[in-house]
């Protein structure tokens, strides 16, 4: 499958064995027929890897970030990005959440989807201002959606 402008990028660490890699597995290889998706990795390992379907262009940023604002690795996620120039960025680890809001345009929509609570402190005053730029965030309990909606007042979310 050929990388086209108009492709959905789905941002995460890895597929190795977890609860987020299986759901997100399911879902492109049953969205895929639809949709052209590009599966970024920082690091293309993992045990899941072999059963995404062969339609769905898999790529590598290099490495992983070293927390959540590591500026070196930022630089080479957005030269993937710009070389992809996809309509949507996907985001599905906190790591990667205010990066792909970072690389937010105009033409390019950014979604985020919370498996988990978000940082709590004083820190997430920096994140939730962050987060506030996506144009969709996805918590996948209703937990979640009421902490988005009552806690930190973030209103773009969808469960």
């Amino acid at each position: 499958m050929a990388v086209t402008k108009n492709s959905i990028v789905v941002l995460h660490l890895n597929m190795k064995m977890g609860g987020v890699e299986n759901q997100l597995l399911h879902w492109i290889n049953y969205i895929q027929a639809k949709e052209r998706f590009v599966l970024l990795l920082c690091k293309k390992e993992g045990e899941f890897l072999s059963r995404v379907t062969p339609n769905i262009t898999v790529l590598e940023v290099g490495s992983y970030p070293r927390g959540r604002f590591d500026f070196l690795w930022f630089f080479q996620l957005r030269k993937a990005i710009r070389r992809i120039d996809p309509a949507i960025v996907f985001s599905l680890h906190a790591d990667m959440h205010n990066y792909s809001v970072l690389l937010k345009k105009r033409s390019r929509k950014v979604f985020l989807s919370f498996p988990g609570f978000p940082i709590a402190g004083r820190a997430f005053l920096i994140y939730r201002f962050f987060w506030g730029k996506a144009d969709l965030i996805v918590p996948v309990s209703k937990g979640m959606e009421k902490a988005f909606l009552d806690k930190w007042r973030i209103s773009q979310i969808r469960t």
